[in-house]
């Protein structure tokens, strides 16, 4: 049961026991600012320990933001010392569930903390959901996965980075590679189809050439196009793509520059559109006539 609100002296709250923390940590700058100027709307709650010091269930953000503003003391809801790991735990999730939705990391926290206190995923799966925590069995496996990754790949999942289906390619690769594909995909910001393609295409060059990613990914012809400064980002990505896809199939690079130099050669006009078949697997060419009027057409 939470009590009454109390005041507490904000030196006696021992910050650094994250033991309850589910939030991912994030900039403090807008929420002190919010604090200044009309306070702490949701009181953090605490737990207090045997020398007359607390710990943080939930409001660790809040915690931090007041003393970044020099307060001494903050008002908070106390637990009672009789209080239950378990329920302790849920008021931790729930006060960050309930108001907003938990990026992917907060869930793996928030699931790997939990499955101390459950024997099976059914009754898990039920009990976050009453906290406002969305859980499946086939979820939750994936999730766990994802707390085996670096704090800087953690980084980019929360911040949406790197989408779920990613992450869990990435941790499959050791991680120095790993890190290699966060940073190279955080660079680009490239959409999760794109992402597929990228760590497909660059897997498969490694492998042909018996090397690692991070050394493909610091090959001259790439790194050439990640350090051009004049490159807008969606400039970038799309050379980086054609670069990649150069190293991983030479044979069809030549057939595709060959095309294109044939093409140009005849001089068609701009309304005629020539194309090859994808790949250049296969013999079926097209042509698009793009025209306007009738005149046009017969022109």
């Amino acid at each position: 049961m939470i009590y009454k609100l109390h005041s507490v002296r904000i030196s006696q709250i021992d910050q650094n026991d994250v033991a309850c923390r589910i939030s991912t940590p994030k900039s403090t700058n807008s929420l002190v600012e919010s604090i200044r100027q009309i306070g702490v709307i949701h009181p953090p709650i605490l737990m207090p320990l045997e020398n007359s010091e607390f710990f943080i269930v939930a409001g660790f953000q809040r915690v931090a933001a007041c003393s970044q503003l020099g307060w001494q003391d903050i008002q908070a809801h106390i637990l009672s010392n009789d209080t239950e790991p378990l329920r302790i735990l849920g008021l931790a999730i729930a006060d960050n569930a309930q108001h907003r939705r938990l990026d992917l990391i907060e869930c793996a926290i928030a699931v790997e903390k939990l499955q101390n206190f459950f024997s099976n995923d059914t009754e898990m799966i039920a009990f976050a959901k009453s906290l406002g925590l969305p859980l499946s069995q086939e979820l939750i496996p994936r999730l766990l996965r994802l707390n085996s990754l670096t704090s800087s790949i953690k980084d980019r999942i929360a911040c949406h980075v790197i989408p779920l289906t990613i992450a869990l390619e990435l941790e499959k690769l050791n991680p120095s590679d790993a890190e290699a594909m966060s940073i190279f995909f955080d660079e680009l910001r490239p959409s999760l189809s794109q992402q597929k393609e990228i760590l497909l295409l660059v897997r498969e060059i490694a492998r042909v050439a018996d090397e690692s990613i991070f050394e493909v990914l610091k090959r001259p012809s790439v790194m050439k196009i990640r350090l051009d400064a004049d490159l807008e980002r969606p400039h970038k990505l799309k050379q980086i793509r054609s670069c990649l896809k150069k190293l991983r199939y030479p044979t069809i690079q030549k057939f595709e520059n060959a095309f294109h130099r044939s093409l140009k050669s005849l001089d068609l006009p701009s309304e005629i559109f020539f194309s090859a078949p994808p790949n250049f697997e296969g013999n079926r060419f097209s042509i698009t006539l793009s025209f306007c009027t009738q005149a046009e057409f017969i022109a």
